[in-house]
């Protein structure tokens, strides 16, 4: 075996390990991570069902892939699960973020992700700039976002411990301004852990600033009196 094979067959195994790990956040969140999807529509029935549903499926097509067993099957379900729930919903959001901001981050997190299916499945080779388009964009988009918000990129871990945003990622606070939580139970767990505590300054106002259409004020809502119609994380 020679060693692009070996570089492959890891790519494949940290390819997996990642849906397996989307597949848990799933059923702690209860909703479809993988790709950064919009949240699941609020007048739609199943959420719950659905978001196991769908977890199941990413850990068995995770599973696959790090055994190496039915890579084209497994492959090409994620690929469309991933494109069809996160790609394309991820559009319209996109598009109406006129700053160039996080929206476009995750649409490209889905495009990104959609590849890694379509390269794990080992289609025909001209499928192979299909992979390459889908990573290579992302890759350009998120550089060109480093630029945009070079004070965000520069000051996001500096000066600051990360793991109670850590801890707030796991119990689904994420920067989406909570839409999705976890489990009570895994919310009470957590909680013994370690003492809560709210996420990175930073990232919270560049969340807000950037999705939440809120005139694009960056200061948190407590300091002026007043809150935002959308939910603050």
């Amino acid at each position: 075996m020679d060693k692009l094979d070996t570089l492959a067959r890891l790519g494949r195994v940290f390819f997996g390990i990642s849906l397996i790990a989307f597949g848990a956040q799933a059923f702690l969140w209860g909703d479809f991570v993988a790709g950064r999807a919009p949240a699941f529509p609020a007048l739609w029935p199943s959420r719950v069902a659905f978001a196991a549903a769908t977890g199941v499926v990413l850990i068995l097509c995770g599973a696959a892939i790090v055994a190496g067993r039915k890579l084209r099957a497994a492959g090409l379900v994620v690929a469309a699960m991933i494109f069809a729930w996160a790609f394309l919903r991820n559009i319209p959001v996109a598009l109406a973020d006129r700053i160039y901001g996080g929206a476009w981050t995750a649409l490209g997190k889905g495009l990104a992700l959609t590849g890694g299916g379509l390269a794990v499945a080992g289609l025909p080779r001209r499928w192979t700039y299909v992979v390459r388009l889908c990573l290579g964009a992302f890759l350009i988009s998120s550089g060109v976002q480093h630029f945009l918000f070079v004070p965000f990129v520069g000051d996001a871990g500096a000066g600051v411990d990360p793991r109670p945003a850590l801890l707030d990622l796991f119990r689904g606070r994420r920067a989406d301004h909570g839409r999705r939580r976890p489990h009570p139970a895994v919310d009470r767990a957590a909680g013994r852990l370690v003492v809560r505590a709210h996420d990175l300054p930073v990232v919270r106002d560049a969340a807000h600033s950037a999705r939440a259409g809120c005139g694009g004020r960056r200061e948190p809502p407590e300091q002026n009196g007043r809150r935002c119609s959308k939910r603050w994380p």
